[in-house]
């Protein structure tokens, strides 16, 4: 999920430094392009923060699991 964000947002430098130097037609397709990838780049951004609360989650049940294990003897 981190490469395909980074591949994001490479593109996304790329175009932004294209943008300037382009004539007028080049430059409009590419500040439409630049436009398209903030949906795929907060999915990503999204996906990643999920996945980090669910490590969490699972240390907190692996925290809970041994704690309740020592309580109970």
């Amino acid at each position: 999920m981190i490469n395909r964000l980074s591949r994001i947002v490479d593109r996304a430098r790329v175009l932004e430094g294209a943008v300037e130097t382009a004539d007028a037609p080049h430059a409009a397709a590419m500040r439409v392009e630049l436009s398209l990838p903030r949906a795929p780049r907060a999915l990503d951004t999204l996906a990643i923060s999920l996945c980090t609360i669910c490590a969490l989650l699972i240390c907190v049940v692996i925290a809970t699991l041994f704690i309740s294990s020592h309580l109970a003897v």
